[in-house]
């Protein structure tokens, strides 16, 4: 199944994209590649998938002011392997809502050590007076790898966390975190996650345009 360049505005009672290919017999990918989802208000994409051959794949999409009571805002993943690459989440909100969900399906083959990859993504908090949970939300058999992000929120929220994390999970030795930047660069957001410091972090630094004849705020 494969879903492209498409836009999905206000759905108010459902989730925009519900795939469940559990009974789904062939091998096929899942791929959503360059949508919008602009307030969307039970989750933009939930995704339930078991065959470890099942390649789910979420590139170039964007996330704008989705929002779910208790899950996932913006893609719920329940899926053995996966791929989120290039997409923006900007000021998903809700009551202990997350812009991403993921609990890892064992897959069909327990040979395979497969799990998600979250890649060139932005996650955004811009504005105070919403309730967002965290930017990622993951069970405790579940590991993936978060590789060159940008993780960002332009207020100060009393206890927001980047990761809701599992409280009794202390071994991270099957999760790759790598040339991910925070802004701003503090140890607060990240106290709940065992295992993880601020230097696992890079600081995220904004550049300003050299060009002088324009007025700009950085």
């Amino acid at each position: 199944m494969h879903i492209y360049r498409c836009k999905f505005t206000y759905f108010q009672s459902k989730t925009d994209i519900k795939i469940d290919s559990d009974r789904c017999t062939t091998d096929g990918s899942i791929e959503i590649v360059g949508c919008e989802f602009v307030r969307c208000n039970e989750g933009a994409v939930y995704i339930k998938s078991k065959p470890s051959s099942r390649m789910i794949k979420i590139s170039e999409c964007s996330f704008t002011l989705c929002q779910h009571m208790g899950s996932a805002t913006g893609i719920s993943f329940k899926t053995a392997y996966g791929l989120i690459e290039k997409c923006h989440f900007l000021n998903g909100y809700g009551f202990d809502g997350t812009d991403i969900l993921y609990d890892h399906e064992v897959p069909d083959d327990s040979s395979y050590d497969l799990k998600l990859t979250i890649t060139e993504c932005i996650f955004e908090r811009k504005y105070s007076y919403n309730k967002g949970g965290p930017f990622i939300k993951f069970t405790k058999n579940t590991t993936f790898s978060l590789i060159n992000n940008h993780l960002n929120f332009y207020f100060d929220l009393f206890g927001f966390r980047i990761f809701d994390w599992p409280s009794n999970l202390n071994d991270i030795s099957g999760f790759v975190f790598s040339e991910n930047t925070l802004f701003p660069y503090q140890e607060s957001v990240l106290s709940n996650a065992n295992g993880i410091s601020l230097d696992t972090f890079k600081q995220f630094v904004f550049e300003c345009p050299e060009n002088n004849s324009q007025t700009v705020i950085c």
